[in-house]
């Protein structure tokens, strides 16, 4: 049996989650005056200020404060707990690790700023399930594939990048190519899992297909792959009374994987068809200065969110060596790692751990379309975060959507284990309410306060 929520949210609600999903998406880069860099790297590297972008500051926080109030309006304070403690504990040590941070207010500010991912997915993991959670994705894909078109058609100059990439009204074209590959899934994901065939979300899989072409992002490519055979895994799994098929899956990728990354000759034909060379566009060089950096401070890191801050930051010294700017590491645990050390990833990874073997106990719980979105989910952010770096961000949509999908499983699976202890009468309210509803009506974190 399934949760189902007192009151659903309402068509302005809505509408400010799509607003608020472009706005974490960076969709509304194209607006600031310096957020979209012409120039190239090196003049994105120069810009950074410790102090941050005010104006963006402002735009982001007066987004984050008004969620913060539908939250505090439309749950139960006790609903943080949804969270879970391994998330709440690594909230807690990036705050913390301001500490010994080498930019104690750089550390500062970007851990307020990742409270902002937690308010927004908390909000929507207690208020909006994985059909309203996807259509929103995909509502918020087509407002931006039509505004990235509309702003080609006037702004030229500012809509692709000098090497012709198309990144619209995003500020680089690997930010829109991660927001499309994350609405694709979203899209297909409606009309496979949820059935929704219709003409409106065909033609709009091809305008999200079309505009990643056009930003020549390959880098999610293989996260998508990877995603839908997790989902595959998960299907099979689920049709069938053994472990057989998902494991012939998971062998076959694996092989796959080995045999692409091993055998030069295959990863060298691959490169060249995706436009890449085989060092991941300079990423091995990345990782080759990240990792001794990470064993000079291994437990705590060196302060959240600072490492690539500016030219007093630790990783400056990357930029002065090799000329190579880049503003992350480039895999997501090894930026985890350079910030918060052994103890942050640990926290992360306990979350992760708890997260998996919840899906796993609710596949069998009924919760059959949460379990295949949150496996879709996963496969391509855990894949992604790879080659780039969106697993512990802030403002950054995919640890948005992480956040969510623990809040909504932790939300289920608190519920599933409700139910099993008591299982009350339905209450009429005027029309009879699910027997869900009716448990949670008053002490539900759904309900309205």
């Amino acid at each position: 049996m399934r949760l189902r929520a007192v009151t659903s949210p309402g068509l302005l609600e809505t509408a400010f989650l799509v607003f608020t999903i472009l706005a974490i998406g960076g969709a509304l880069s194209a607006f600031d005056p310096n957020g979209q860099v012409i120039e190239g790297p090196q003049t994105e590297v120069q810009q950074i200020s410790e102090a941050g972008d005010a104006g963006k500051q402002l735009v982001m926080g007066i987004v984050y404060l008004l969620n913060l109030t539908l939250l505090v309006r439309s749950v139960r304070p006790w609903a943080w707990r949804f969270l879970g403690l391994p998330l709440m504990a690594l909230t807690a040590w990036c705050f913390t690790s301001v500490l010994w941070s080498a930019i104690p207010d750089g550390t500062l500010r970007r851990a307020a700023a990742l409270s902002g991912p937690l308010i927004v997915g908390l909000y929507a993991g207690l208020r909006y399930d994985e059909r309203k959670l996807t259509r929103s994705l995909a509502i918020a894909a087509g407002l931006a594939a039509i505004g990235s078109a509309l702003w080609a058609a006037a702004f030229k100059a500012r809509a692709f990048d000098t090497d012709g990439n198309l990144r619209g009204l995003f500020y680089h074209k690997n930010a829109f190519g991660a927001f499309l590959a994350l609405t694709i899934l979203a899209v297909i994901y409606r009309m496979i899992v949820l059935r929704r065939r219709s003409l409106v979300n065909v033609v709009l899989l091809a305008a999200l297909f079309a505009c990643f072409a056009l930003a020549h992002s390959a880098t999610p490519i293989v996260a998508m792959l990877a995603a839908f055979t997790v989902l595959a895994a998960v299907v099979g799994l689920q049709h069938s009374h053994g472990l057989l098929a998902p494991i012939l899956i998971g062998l076959f990728c694996l092989t796959f994987a080995v045999f692409l990354l091993f055998g030069t000759d295959i990863a060298d034909l691959v490169a060249e068809m995706l436009g890449r060379s085989t060092t991941l566009s300079g990423r091995t060089t990345i990782w080759e200065f990240v990792i001794p950096m990470i064993g000079a401070h291994p437990w705590i890191g060196y302060g959240y969110g600072i490492f690539w801050l500016g030219e007093t930051a630790p990783g400056a010294l990357f930029w002065y060596w090799t000329k190579q700017f880049e503003l992350h590491a480039h895999d997501g645990f090894l930026q985890l790692l350079l910030d918060t050390g052994v103890v942050g990833l640990v926290l992360y990874l306990c979350s992760l751990v708890l997260l998996i073997s919840r899906i796993i106990r609710l596949s069998g719980s009924g919760a059959v379309t949460l379990v295949r979105w949150v496996a879709l989910f996963l496969g391509y952010y855990l894949v992604c975060n790879i080659t780039d770096t969106e697993l512990w961000q802030a403002n950054s949509l995919l640890t948005t959507v992480y956040i969510w999908a623990v809040t909504r499983v932790n939300l289920e699976t608190w519920c599933s284990t409700a139910l099993q202890r008591a299982t009350p009468e339905p209450v009429l309210t005027g029309s009879m309410m699910t027997p869900v509803a009716a448990t949670f009506t008053a002490g539900h974190p759904e309900a309205l306060a």
